[in-house]
């Protein structure tokens, strides 16, 4: 898929390499590592990690899997309008997410945002799960457009609510929907970072090639989830929404809880976490979070 370029990406450097100072004696971020196959891969310790900021190794504290209770939003346009995907298949994706997350974290809590139309937070994290199950149960749209990147947005302001500091965005939008928002991504990216949430994106495309491209959309779909250590993959069936959204939930629920504490580079810092393993992928946070 082609990512936009040009001064959108030049105007977005220092926001998207993580150009802040780091302040706190220790960090603790949140990471999964899958292995070729995208499945996680555990049993790794404080010896397996590698953590750098601008190239200079730091002291890794410990590594542990996350027990932490997850607080999440789902982000979605609601799909629908399409053969392709249907309001039942955005249901049955966002259903089993909620599933998937509560069987392995029985403690964790879940926000709902929408953003075909209007950006409206449905439901809090406060909300009982009986009645957030009610509510995806009765999802469906008639919007020919949306706007994802002002979502991401309404996303990152719920978490002024959050429960744990263990955050994660899972967002489902549609490409085949014109895109129309206000936010500018350089603040978005931003914002982003600070909230310490980790964006998880499925962008549902039509086999038949009928999709609407936004270089914006794209760019906070693609950077955000790479440097705030979520995924972005694109998928063109009902099948692959399903198997993507499983993948993906099952690397949340993996996660380990890397401690670590900062020091040494420069004032433009950005954040490299790796394993001294080959052949994983590490989905980390690329970017100081405060």
């Amino acid at each position: 898929m082609a990512r936009t370029g040009g001064v959108c990406v030049l105007a977005l450097v220092s926001i998207w390499t993580g150009s802040v100072r780091a302040t706190a004696a220790r960090e603790r971020i949140y990471v999964a590592i899958a292995d070729s196959k995208g499945k996680p891969v555990k049993g790794l310790t404080a010896a397996d990690f590698v953590i750098k900021i601008d190239d200079i190794d730091q002291e890794v504290i410990s590594v542990e899997p996350a027990t932490t209770p997850i607080s999440a939003v789902i982000l979605t346009d609601r799909l629908g309008l399409e053969n392709d995907f249907s309001a039942f298949d955005v249901r049955a994706t966002l259903g089993g997410f909620v599933k998937a997350i509560r069987a392995a974290q029985a403690e964790s809590q879940f926000a709902l945002v929408t953003c075909d139309g209007p950006v409206v937070q449905v439901t809090k994290f406060t909300t009982a799960p009986a009645e957030l199950d009610r509510v995806i149960g009765r999802l469906s749209s008639m919007a020919t457009d949306a706007s994802f990147v002002d979502g991401v947005y309404g996303a990152v302001r719920a978490f002024n609510e959050a429960p744990t500091d263990r955050r994660i965005i899972f967002a489902t939008f549609a490409a085949y929907r014109t895109e129309g928002h206000q936010m500018k991504p350089d603040a978005l990216a931003e914002l982003l970072r600070l909230s310490r949430a980790s964006l998880w994106v499925i962008e549902a495309r039509l086999s038949s090639g009928q999709n609407y491209s936004d270089a914006e959309r794209e760019l906070i779909a693609d950077r955000g989830s790479l440097l705030s250590g979520g995924m972005f993959e694109t998928v063109s069936t009902a099948t692959g929404l399903d198997t993507i959204m499983r993948q993906m939930s099952t690397l949340m629920a993996s996660q380990y809880a890397v401690t670590y504490a900062p020091g040494g580079g420069n004032l433009n810092k950005s954040l490299r976490v790796a394993v001294k393993r080959n052949g994983l992928r590490v989905l980390a946070p690329g970017w100081v979070g405060q």
